[in-house]
């Protein structure tokens, strides 16, 4: 496919692209106007309904059959979200499911299908009554969990039903409603309807789909202006083209952003400005990514595609140029670092790489598009010294960079930011390393000079962003300070015992209280607890988490709150709440009410107030709210002092009584002290605020970012760097014998590395779960062995509900650090110390089936279900003192996802500084190997190249303790192959001589006979004439004899390029100036073709190699003059030498704008005798080719017809 016809592709597939992206953005917002499928759904609703009533007749037949043990094995397969029960009378005798609460699911309701509301779920309940029992399927259709702010529980409808989640499931009776559709049931009874309510419900896979084809077109936007010259041709890579197909690139991406086109794309979240906002064109972090690309992608094309042929020649304003490149470096630069700046301050994530926490998507994308920055940095930078190498030496460019920096130091000094000044002197290592590389090496840059700018950059934005992290933090932390410097914290208890006064009044004479303490239900308590959280707890005491006890006024538990009272422990708030002072049980409130009840009797109620940031997380709270709620004042930990003594603490962190000035006030600001950084706040003369934040050391921190970013970066780099190879044709990576050795030894040792380090991850992550599973288990038996005591001596009712047995569970979950609930004989609920998740109807009263009814004597850990989470469960018995079962106890164990990332994490930081190291040991290693074992082929490669024909060719000598091995046998066959060689290099030697006289032979004749033919004809044309006409004979003799001096003049020019070709090898190789050399040939051509453009192009003086001088001035004759034969006579012609050199070689290029070179004339173009002219022998290239292969070069040619050739020649330096 030709350049033009790829870059109609992309313009093509950039119009498809915008167009599906329109008709997939019109197809969503018009979604909301469809028909929901409800076909589909009833269908899927049918084929439960069956299922319902195949399993409902295999449990008839056990009721039938009263086969009650084969409930021990019954399976339900695919429950498919059905729920089976088995009722005799109001008793639960069979469940399949614990996860449905079925409070308010009467079994004594009859009706054959039904619709039905219950604590968690929507769904039909089909009831089959057989003899005194009730078989009910319950078919849920969607769950009704009330909580809005949980990570794992949200409200689905069932598996198999494909409807948006904000469609709402309600019985429509006797009404119609708009957008409503009502589900029946198999025998076309009315049971439920499926509605929008007013709700807008998008169908989000075309909003999916439109982002992407939108996306796409971005892309292929800024893909085809990098590739605008494959359509507009060479004219593109001059500059103003450059600059107007720029202007209008960016006015369009200008637009694009201020207007948020299209409006689909700058809808999703990462155009949310949550993340990442400054000013109308980056008011996300996708408004930055976009002008990232956008930048970036003008870089390349300026870097790849533009060539500014003006700044080849030396001229006067060159100075002007350079200093003009030095402001855009610094410009560019300073557009970095602002935009680096920005986003550190206005970013909604931390960049600080050396916490688990710190790490995100948005955080990743931040890293990438520094990097991004850094790279087209990069390469702008070396496009410019790339320019200017053309007139100045590497001395003056560094110089330029250092007199760069000194100015912008001393403006920093002169205008008070003394801070900047290491941001000055890390952009001129940078650009030094940049232009150190470019000029010294005379190289593109390779891995190695990336891997260097790396790790000279990543050092320099993991200090920045270290540093002023920690500014941004001082100054967030300073709020808090200030708020305990002026009392919030009175403020707060000013304002709680405000709400509490206003709470105790109406709870003491509550009647609803009071008849639900008449009742004495198990049941009752539940109640009490939602109707007293829903009526006076709400709103800011959302912030507690609430817990209610009922029990008599002589009981342990009552005893227990009066001796705190009596210990000072709690200290009276207000007439019935007491503060909890020593904060030793963990609450901070506890309510005292007492209800007198008819009989005369009275009952105390407890309140208990947690303040959820400081609960222990250690059950459900990662499964009731996000874990982001409340994360800063769980990590922050503070203190006040006065005087050196501590007034006030708070957090996990204990601060000392008496202020250790020594470690805390040492550094200053900022403290870095077991394992937190301590944000030091004074006031006044003898007051001092600590903030705490759990913080690794300060070098160590600053290591393991630094760890974590600069392999973030290198493996950006590689890839950078295959690109970077792919893009240029005419760079080759090296495939040798030492780079495959030392790429498979490091291949091997990364892989091994890699593979060690999977499986250590799953080790760990395995045996953090075990271990947790055990001692999980053994939690449960500690609890069990404390409630069989319990209730074997401190209680008369073991295996029934009562307060104390409450207050007990909740001691034992504070104790073990672990929630518990406890069940009775029957599987359902007794109490619980997480009385909030049954009130809520998150989980079902009820046991797990699977350990009730296949239950035996030791304990068994299942696995259950919350909304989307899956946790273990571990159960067991509770026996009495007669070895009878008297209850069961579950202990839930929630993996801590803090807790194992910690592990995780702590494991990664040792290993990726281990793997580093490893690393370096494994290329150190490889190189040394790969050297030695190279060693004797090295010898045998640099032997091969020195073999000749007809001259005396070395053996190798290779002295080891074993010739038998590998390079051994190479090197004897090497020997054999020289000894072969040398006879047959004699042999060939006379038959090419033999054969080399023969084509000379006839060559000779060839060429002789050409003019002797015409030579002949004229003497005998003399010799008639002669005879014929003696007076006409003198006018005729003096015309023939002009023919034939020509024709002799022919002859000896013939025989002196003979006399050339032959004494071509008969060199005198001598230590020769080629730069001098080249300019004399310049000059005597510049002085002779006035008519031709001849440009001479080089920063070198002096550059020697061997070569015989006067065979030079052949050389660079012939090669000039077919460059300038070469141009059509009916153009201004242009000639440009130019001459650079490596390490290794001298190179030298001559580029004419003639008539180039066709296909079938270039595979002949060095051959003796071929010529394209009309007069020659066609010997002048195949001379300059002996010429340079006697001195050890190489020739090379690159041609387009009708645009111009370039000749390549290359000579070893001799230094």
């Amino acid at each position: 496919m030709s350049p033009k016809q790829k870059f109609l592709a992309i313009f093509i597939a950039l119009f498809v692209a915008i167009g599906l992206g329109i008709l997939f953005e019109y197809l969503y917002k018009q979604s909301d106007r469809e028909s929901l499928p409800i076909n589909l759904f009833q269908s899927t609703f049918a084929k439960k309904e069956k299922q319902a009533d195949k399993t409902m007749a295999d449990l008839q037949k056990v009721v039938v059959n009263k086969q009650w043990d084969v409930f021990h094995t019954f399976e339900i397969a695919n429950h498919s979200d059905i729920s089976y029960y088995i009722f005799k009378g109001q008793n639960l005798l069979y469940w399949t499911d614990n996860k449905i609460d079925i409070s308010n699911l009467s079994p004594t309701n009859k009706t054959q299908e039904r619709f039905c509301h219950l604590g968690n779920a929507y769904g039909v309940a089909k009831t089959l009554s057989v003899d005194s029992c009730t078989i009910v399927a319950f078919i849920k259709i969607k769950d009704d969990y009330n909580l809005t702010d949980s990570k794992y529980v949200k409200n689905r409808f069932a598996q198999g039903f494909f409807m948006d989640s904000q469609i709402v499931v309600e019985q429509q009776l006797g009404k119609t409603q708009a957008d409503s559709w009502p589900i029946y049931a198999q025998n076309g009874t009315y049971l439920f309807s499926l509605s929008k309510n007013g709700e807008v419900v998008f169908r989000r896979e075309f909003a999916y789909l439109g982002t992407f084809f939108y996306a796409a077109a971005f892309i292929l936007f800024f893909v085809l202006f990098y590739l605008l010259d494959y359509w507009f041709g060479e004219k593109m890579r001059q500059a103003r083209y450059f600059l107007m197909a720029f202007g209008v690139f960016a006015l369009i991406t200008c637009i694009c952003l201020y207007f948020n086109i299209p409006d689909l794309l700058f809808s999703s979240d990462i155009f949310s400005p949550i993340y990442y906002a400054s000013g109308e064109y980056m008011s996300s972090l996708g408004h930055l990514i976009i002008i990232t690309v956008a930048f970036c992608t003008s870089i390349a094309t300026f870097y790849f595609k533009m060539t500014l042929p003006f700044l080849h020649a030396k001229s006067s304003r060159n100075s002007l140029w350079m200093w003009l490149m030095q402001l855009l470096s610094l410009l560019f630069f300073g557009l970095i670092f602002w935009l680096f700046r920005d986003l550190l301050y206005n970013s909604g994530f931390e960049l600080a790489l050396y916490r688990i926490e710190n790490l995100s998507i948005y955080s990743i994308i931040a890293f990438f598009l520094i990097m991004t920055w850094f790279l087209a940095f990069i390469l702008f930078r070396d496009k410019c010294i790339t320019l200017l190498k053309y007139s100045f030496n590497w001395h003056q460019v560094i110089l330029s960079d250092v007199m760069v920096t000194l100015l912008l130091v001393g403006a920093a000094a002169a205008a008070g930011h003394l801070d900047m000044y290491r941001v000055f002197i890390g952009y001129v290592l940078l650009c030094v390393t940049v232009d150190a590389l470019r000029y010294v090496t005379k190289r593109a840059l390779n891995f190695w000079h990336l891997l260097l700018l790396v790790f000279v950059y990543t050092n320099f934005i993991v200090w920045y962003t270290y540093t002023q992290i920690q500014v941004i933090k001082r100054d967030k932390y300073a709020l808090v300070a200030d708020n305990i410097a002026l009392g919030e914290d009175s403020n707060f208890e000013v304002y709680v015992h405000k709400l509490l006064k206003e709470i105790e009044t109406p709870l003491s004479s509550d009647a609803t209280v009071l008849e639900l303490l008449e009742q004495q239900k198990p049941s009752s308590q539940d109640r009490m607890m939602r109707y007293v959280t829903k009526s006076y707890f709400r709103d800011y005491w959302n912030n507690y988490d609430i817990k209610l006890f009922v029990t008599d006024t002589i009981s342990e538990a009552a005893h227990r709150y009066d001796d705190d009272l009596k210990s000072g422990v709690l200290e009276p708030f207000t007439d019935h709440f007491y503060a909890n002072r020593m904060q030793r049980n963990s609450y901070d409130f506890v309510g005292i009410f007492d209800y007198t009840m008819p009989d005369g009797a009275v009952k105390r109620l407890f309140l208990v107030l947690f303040k959820k940031s400081g609960m222990e997380n250690y059950g459900y709270q990662d499964v009731l709210f996000e874990p982001e709620t409340n994360r800063l004042s769980l990590l922050l930990s503070t203190a006040q002092y006065v005087n050196g003594e501590k007034v006030y603490s708070a957090g996990r962190y204990e601060y000392p009584d008496v202020l250790d000035a020594k470690n805390y006030l040492k550094d200053g600001n900022i403290t870095y002290y077991n394992g937190y950084a301590h944000y030091i706040f004074p006031y006044g003369k003898d007051t001092y605020i600590i903030v705490g934040e759990q913080h690794p050391q300060k070098y160590w921190a600053y290591m393991l970012f630094f760890t974590y970013l600069f392999t973030i970066y290198l493996l950006v780099a590689v890839f950078f760097y295959i690109y970077w190879f792919r893009l240029n044709s005419n760079m080759t990576l090296k495939n040798t014998f030492l780079s495959q050795v030392q790429q498979s030894f490091i291949t091997f040792v990364v892989l091994s590395l890699a593979v060690v380090f999977a499986i250590s991850i799953i080790f760990i992550y395995g045996q953090y779960k075990t271990v947790q599973t055990q001692e999980q288990i053994d939690k449960t038996n500690y609890v069990r062995m404390a409630l069989e005591e319990y209730w074997g001596h401190k209680s008369a009712h073991p295996g029934v509900y009562t307060a104390d047995l409450n207050f007990f569970i909740q001691d034992l979950s504070q104790t073990y650090k672990t929630d518990i609930h406890v069940y009775n004989a029957n599987g359902e609920l007794l109490t619980t110390s997480r009385p909030y998740i049954f009130s809520k109807g998150l989980i079902s009263k009820l046991m797990n089936p699977q350990v009730f009814f296949r239950s035996v004597n030791k304990e068994q850990v299942m696995s259950e279900h919350l909304g989307s989470l899956t946790y273990l469960t571990s159960y067991t018995e509770i026996l009495n003192s007669n070895k009878e079962r008297i209850g069961y106890i579950s202990v839930p164990l929630f993996f801590s996802s803090q807790e194992l990332s910690k592990e995780l994490f702590t494991f990664l930081a040792i290993f990726i500084n281990v793997y580093f190291v490893f690393l370096i040991l494994a290329a150190v290693v490889s190189v040394l190997v790969s050297r030695r074992l190279s060693r004797p082929i090295k010898t045998i490669e640099q032997k091969l190249k020195a073999i000749k024909l007809g001259k005396r060719n070395e053996k190798i000598e290779y002295n080891h303790n074993s010739e038998n091995d590998e390079i051994g046998t190479l090197i004897n066959q090497y020997n054999l192959m020289v000894d072969e060689l040398s006879e047959s290099a004699q042999m060939l030697a006379q038959s090419e001589r033999e054969s080399a006289w023969r084509e000379m032979a006839r060559q000779i004749a060839h060429e002789i006979k050409n003019p002797l033919t015409p030579m002949k004809l004229t003497i005998q044309q003399l010799q008639r004439a002669k005879s014929l006409d003696e007076e006409a004979f003198n006018n005729y003799f003096e015309k023939s004899a002009r023919i034939l001096v020509e024709q002799i003049d022919s002859l000896s020019l013939i025989a002196t390029e003979f006399s050339n070709f032959a004494r071509i090898p008969v060199a005198h190789l001598v230590r020769v100036d080629i730069a001098a050399k080249l300019v004399s040939v310049v000059d005597l051509f510049k002085n002779n073709y006035e008519e031709v453009d001849i440009v001479y192009l080089t920063t070198l003086d002096q550059v020697y190699i061997m070569a015989d001088a006067d065979q030079m001035t052949q050389l660079f004759n012939n090669l000039l003059r077919n460059a300038i034969q070469a141009i059509p006579s009916t153009q201004k012609g242009r000639v440009v030498v130019e001459l650079d050199c490596d390490d290794e070689f001298v190179k030298i290029s001559i580029t004419d704008n003639g008539c180039g070179i066709s296909d079938e004339v270039a595979g002949k173009l060095f051959t003796p005798n071929f010529t394209t002219k009309s007069s020659g022998m066609g010997l002048g290239l195949s001379i300059v080719k002996n010429i340079i292969t006697v001195s050890q070069g190489e020739i090379s040619f690159t041609t387009q017809v009708n645009v111009g050739t370039t000749f390549y020649v290359k000579f070893p330096l001799v230094k």
